[in-house]
């Protein structure tokens, strides 16, 4: 159903709700429009899912195909596109929601230093107070004291935000 403008060389065709470039072959490469807007949703609607089975695991070991499994993503393309969007790797998430939740659980005083290490993944808890004063500025024990500021790291959320469309009355 889609025309084919004269004289294009480039091959560009267009179809009711998208245009797209035909290659040597006759096949599609690249697609814009409508479809381009759904593959982008599929996009937001797999890192939200993916971002869901990290929380739903985050005290478990996490394996990074298994994450990108969830976004119908390769590994490889699933860190690029979360650290473009969020601004971060995907490891330094997983560990500031780690090294977050830990410090609420020590504040709280709900859990011992070493029990939170190991609960968090952490080998050792010299590698847990290394990256827990990093996260933190202070020691795990001094978390557990009252009235200890510890830093927050909170869940991600994917939104989509549009913004514009409005009328105006301008001289």
């Amino acid at each position: 159903s889609g025309l084919i403008c004269s004289n294009n060389e480039a091959g560009w065709v267009q179809g009711e709700e998208c245009i797209y470039r035909k290659n040597r072959a006759g096949h599609r490469t690249e697609e814009c429009g409508r479809e381009k807007e759904v593959r982008e949703m599929e996009w937001v609607a797999g890192i939200q899912k993916a971002i869901d089975y990290i929380e739903s695991h985050i005290t478990d070991e996490l394996n990074y195909e298994e994450i990108a499994k969830n976004a119908f993503s390769s590994p490889y393309h699933f860190q690029r596109v979360f650290s473009i969007l969020c601004g971060y790797t995907l490891g330094e998430y997983i560990r500031n929601r780690r090294l977050a939740l830990a410090g609420a659980e020590l504040a709280a005083d709900k859990i011992r230093v070493i029990d939170a290490a190991v609960k968090y993944g952490y080998d050792s808890p010299d590698s847990f107070t290394r990256a827990f004063i990093r996260f933190h500025g202070i020691t795990p024990s001094a978390a557990r004291e009252p009235g200890a500021k510890i830093c927050s790291f909170t869940r991600l959320s994917i939104r989509i935000s549009l913004e514009g469309g409005n009328s105006m009355d301008y001289r």
